[in-house]
């Protein structure tokens, strides 16, 4: 995608946030992240929370440049994840 060529990692993070916001109301809530999500959503939280609220607003996701990019890519690369095959079903 064209996003991919302008910010590494992007399309990892597409995945990630498309996995995570099940209820898509644009905000990460603990509840709806699955459990094998969980440990990855922690750690997003203690980087990413600045209102510590619990959870990840547009804002705070907007806000968090290449440190989500980073996670983002770490955990689809150690999943296996094929990013052109999953996020086109993501996306749909």
């Amino acid at each position: 995608t064209k996003a991919s060529k302008e910010i590494p990692g992007a399309d990892a993070v597409r995945y990630m946030l498309l996995k995570l916001d099940t209820n898509k109301n644009s905000r990460i809530e603990k509840d709806e992240v699955t459990r094998p999500l969980r440990p990855m959503f922690e750690i997003l939280l203690e980087r990413l929370d600045s209102n510590g609220d619990g959870q990840l607003d547009r804002q705070e996701l907007t806000r968090s440049g290449p440190g989500l990019a980073q996670i983002a890519a770490r955990y689809v690369e150690r999943e296996g994840i094929d990013l052109k095959t999953e996020l086109p079903k993501l996306e749909k």
